[in-house]
C-alpha cells in the first residue's frame, strides 16, 4: 500500500498558504519570452487576455468541446475537442493549462497521456482540480491528491508540486446555500477551515509543509505543476557565467546594468535549482568522453558549468556556493591578468582576477582552461586580438597560456571570435576543444580531432524559471 504522507509531503510548498493555479501560471509564464500555451477546457477563453497580460509574447490556443464555442469572443483562437484526443501534434506545446477540467472528462487517464504527448520536453502541465467539491454540474470525478499523482506518473510526467486551495467544508456549505456571492471571496483568500488549520498549526509549531499537508487532506480543490522531463537523447548543456557581485554592491557599482555581471543571489538560486532537480556537474575529462563517444550514455541530467575570464568574484563568491551544492566548474583564465598572490579586497567597480594562489587552493571545485594569455582585448572595430594578430604572435600567446593552466586542451575564444586559421594555430598548439558563444547544446561527434562547442549564456536578467528553461529547453 502506498503511503500518502510520504509521497505527498515532498511535493508541498514550504509555506501553507492557500493558492490557486494562477500561482503556477505566473511562475511559468512571467518573463519567459515566446511560449506556446494551450488552455485545455478553455470555456469562454478568459485566460486568453489574462495570460497575455502576464506574458505578451505567448502564442495561446483554447481547446474545448464544440458546444462551448458560443461563449467565446470571436478573436479567441479555438479548436474543438472530443474529450479524448487533443487536436495538436506531438511535442508542440510549451505549457498545457487545465483549470478544473479533469473531473469533467470521461477518461482522465487518457487525457493525461494526451497532455504528455503534446508537451515539448521540458514543458509544463499546470492547473487545478477537485477533491471535495459537490454540486458541480457535469463533474464525474473527485481526485485524491495521491490518485492524481498516479495518473500523472503513468502518463510519463513528473509531478513537481501540489498546493491546497479552498477547503472542502466551505465548498460543501457554499453548494448547500445555493452558491451565495459573498462566499466567492474564499477562492482568493484563506477559507474558514484553512484559517483554522493555520491557527492550530501555529500553536503546534508545525512546519509550512506539514500545515499544507493538513490542508490537502480537507481541501475542496488543489492546484498542481507537473513537467515533461527532458529527453534522455538531448544534448549536453554547457552554461556560461562571467562576473558576480552581491545585489547591493552591483546596484551601486558601474556594473549595475552590465550584461555579463550576475548577482551572487541569483547564482545561488540557480545552483539550488540544479541541485533540487537532480543535475550533476561534469569535469573536462568526462566532457571529452562524451564528445568523442567514448561515453555512449546520453547527457541526461548532466551539465558543464563554465566561467569566462577568471574574475576574482569566481573565487570569492561562487566557489563556496558550488562546493555547498556538490558541483564542479571550469574557469577559462586570461592568464596574463592573474596576480601571483590573492587580492585582499574585492573592489566592486573594478575587474579583478583570481590569483595563482587561489587556483591551487580551489582545485577541489575548479578546473582551469585557456582564454589566452594577453590577447583578450579588441581593437577600435571590436575585433578580438586573437583574430587580428599574426599566426606567430597567436602561437606564442596560447602556448604560454596552456602551460600556465596545466596543459589543458580546452580553449575558450575571447568574445566568441575565431577564424579557421586561428583554429589551425590552436590545434598546432595542442588544443582540441573550442568553446564558442554560439547558443546551443553540445552533442557527441565521434571520429573528430577537434570540436567547436556551443554554450548557453546565463543572462543577469534571468529569473530561476527562465534559467530552468535555458537548461532544459534549449536546443
Amino acid at each position: 500500500m502506498r503511503n500518502e504522507y510520504d509521497e505527498l509531503i515532498k511535493l508541498l510548498p514550504d509555506d501553507a498558504s492557500q493558492g490557486s493555479d494562477m500561482h503556477y501560471v505566473r511562475e511559468v509564464l512571467a518573463g519567459a519570452g515566446p511560449l506556446s500555451v494551450v488552455d485545455l477546457g478553455c470555456g469562454a477563453g478568459t485566460s486568453f487576455r489574462q495570460f497575455k497580460t502576464i506574458n505578451a509574447q505567448i502564442g495561446w490556443i483554447g481547446i474545448d468541446f464544440e458546444e462551448s464555442a458560443a461563449r467565446r469572443a470571436p478573436d479567441v483562437p479555438f479548436s474543438a475537442w472530443d474529450g479524448h484526443a487533443i487536436p495538436l501534434g506531438d511535442a508542440t506545446a510549451d505549457v498545457v493549462y487545465a483549470h478544473q477540467l479533469l473531473e469533467s472528462v470521461r477518461s482522465p487517464d487518457v487525457v493525461m497521456k494526451e497532455i504528455a504527448r503534446v508537451l515539448k520536453p521540458g514543458g509544463y502541465f499546470i492547473g487545478s482540480t477537485s477533491q471535495l467539491e459537490p454540486g458541480v454540474s457535469g463533474s464525474l470525478w473527485n481526485f485524491k491528491p495521491l490518485g492524481f499523482k498516479l495518473i500523472v506518473d503513468d502518463a510519463g510526467l513528473t509531478l513537481m508540486q501540489v498546493r491546497p486551495g479552498i477547503d472542502g467544508a466551505t465548498l460543501i456549505a457554499r453548494a448547500f446555500l445555493g452558491k451565495p456571492k459573498y462566499m466567492s471571496r474564499y477562492f482568493s483568500s484563506e477559507s474558514p477551515l484553512n484559517n483554522y488549520i493555520d491557527t492550530q498549526a501555529a500553536k503546534e509549531n508545525l512546519s509550512g509543509k506539514k500545515a499544507a499537508m493538513r490542508k490537502m487532506q480537507y481541501c475542496g480543490q488543489f492546484s498542481f505543476k507537473a513537467k515533461k522531463e527532458i529527453s534522455m537523447s538531448r544534448g549536453l548543456p554547457i552554461i556560461t557565467y562571467h562576473h558576480h557581485l552581491p545585489s547591493e554592491l552591483k546596484e551601486a557599482s558601474r556594473f549595475k546594468n552590465g550584461t555579463v555581471t550576475n548577482t551572487v543571489e541569483s547564482f545561488e538560486a540557480q545552483m539550488a535549482w540544479l541541485h533540487e532537480n537532480g543535475y550533476q556537474s561534469m569535469k573536462l575529462a568526462e566532457v571529452e568522453d562524451y564528445l568523442t563517444g567514448r561515453d555512449s550514455r546520453p547527457a541526461g541530467k548532466r551539465l558543464l558549468i563554465t566561467f569566462d575570464d577568471g574574475h576574482l568574484s569566481t573565487a570569492r563568491y561562487c566557489y563556496e556556493i558550488l562546493k555547498r551544492y556538490g558541483f564542479t566548474a571550469v574557469v577559462f583564465l586570461i592568464t596574463g591578468k592573474q596576480p601571483e598572490k590573492s587580492i585582499e579586497v574585492l573592489e566592486p567597480d573594478l575587474l579583478q582576477y583570481l590569483s595563482r594562489e587561489e587556483m591551487t587552493a580551489q582545485r577541489d571545485v575548479y578546473e582551469y582552461a585557456a582564454h589566452t594569455h594577453d590577447l583578450h582585448s579588441r581593437d577600435e572595430e571590436h575585433r578580438s586580438n586573437l583574430v587580428t594578430r599574426d599566426a606567430q604572435a597567436v602561437m606564442d600567446d596560447v602556448v604560454k597560456c596552456r602551460a600556465l593552466v596545466g596543459d589543458s586542451t580546452h580553449f575558450c575564444f575571447p568574445f566568441g571570435q575565431y577564424t579557421d586559421s586561428v583554429v589551425d594555430v590552436l590545434i598546432d598548439a595542442g588544443y582540441r576543444y573550442f568553446y564558442t558563444t554560439d547558443k546551443g547544446l553540445a552533442y557527441p561527434e565521434p571520429g573528430k580531432d577537434a570540436y567547436l562547442i556551443k554554450r548557453l549564456n546565463v543572462s543577469p536578467r534571468m529569473n530561476v524559471q527562465q534559467f530552468a528553461d535555458l537548461v532544459e529547453r534549449s536546443e
